[in-house]
Formats: C-alpha cells, structure tokens, sequence
C-alpha cells in the first residue's frame, strides 16, 4: 500500500533525478540551486520522515 509521503517521495526523486540530468548537460548551474528550486525542496522535505510533516504534506498536495 502505497502512503502518501511514499508517492511525494516518489515524485520528488524523479524530480530530483531529472534536474541532476539537466546538472550534468550544463555544468555551470550552480549546485545551491537545488535550494532555490521546487523539488528541491520537495526532496528535503520527503528525506524528512515525521508525522507532522506527513499531515502538512497531506494539506499542500491533497492527496489521499
């Protein structure tokens, strides 16, 4: 069964996998990007595993 903070974790490493791609083609990106950006973001979120942040992450996403 899949949970919710399962399918945002989920989701974020693709995101973050895709823009380590983009990364890779263009080296000049700098890497606190991952900072400023969405996903990254969301993967330091989702790497942080808590009951309060599975029920805020509940709110933001609206999945159940």
């Amino acid at each position: 069964m899949t949970t919710v903070a399962g399918r945002v974790a989920r989701r974020a490493a693709d995101e973050l996998q895709r823009a380590h791609r983009l990364w890779l083609q263009h080296r000049r990106i700098p890497f606190r990007s991952y900072f400023t950006s969405m996903h990254g973001w969301l993967w330091i979120i989702a790497a942080l595993p808590s009951n309060w942040l599975n029920i805020r992450l509940r709110k933001v996403f609206c999945v159940e």
